[in-house]
């Protein structure tokens, strides 16, 4: 049996990242999303809302929208997870 696929998933109501293998949930880590609301909009700050893609993991910046977490959780996470792996932000 083939092992489902990690999917990371952001509640900004909540301020908190799920690492899940299909419905089962890896891991947690608390984050802090943008002062400035929710939003797509260029050059807003904004967190945006949708579904996304880890693009990259070092080198290139292609962010849309800044998650904050704590230091020793991105380095947890960045080991955790490829490059493609989707990303969703919701309310």
């Amino acid at each position: 049996m083939q092992k489902s696929r990690l999917h990371i998933q952001v509640s900004v109501r909540d301020q908190e990242l799920k690492l899940r293998r299909g419905r089962k949930i890896i891991r947690r880590y608390p984050v802090s999303t943008s002062r400035f609301g929710l939003g797509s909009e260029q050059n807003s700050h904004k967190t945006p809302l949708g579904k996304f893609r880890i693009s990259d993991k070092i080198g290139e910046r292609d962010s849309h929208g800044c998650i904050r977490m704590r230091n020793a959780d991105v380095i947890e996470l960045f080991h955790l997870v490829d490059v493609d792996t989707p990303v969703t932000i919701r309310e």
